[in-house]
């Protein structure tokens, strides 16, 4: 069984240096749709408050950036 929440820190982690979920697919050699739910997934059980940029297409975390740090 794969350990979901230290995937969706790796993918949280990247999202934050690369802002797209098709390069951090890439980089992980997983599906776009597994980075964005282990991502979502993980952000939800920190109440990280994990949004997506309409104009940038970034994702940006809104609330607890000392959990994320």
């Amino acid at each position: 069984m794969r350990d979901i929440f230290s995937e969706g820190l790796l993918y949280l982690d990247l999202l934050e240096l690369y802002g797209s979920t098709y390069s951090v697919a890439e980089i992980c050699g997983v599906a776009q749709s597994n980075v964005f739910r282990g991502a979502t997934a993980c952000a939800k059980l920190l109440s990280l408050d994990l949004v997506k940029d309409k104009k940038s297409g970034l994702y940006n975390i809104q609330k607890n950036h000392d959990v994320q740090r």
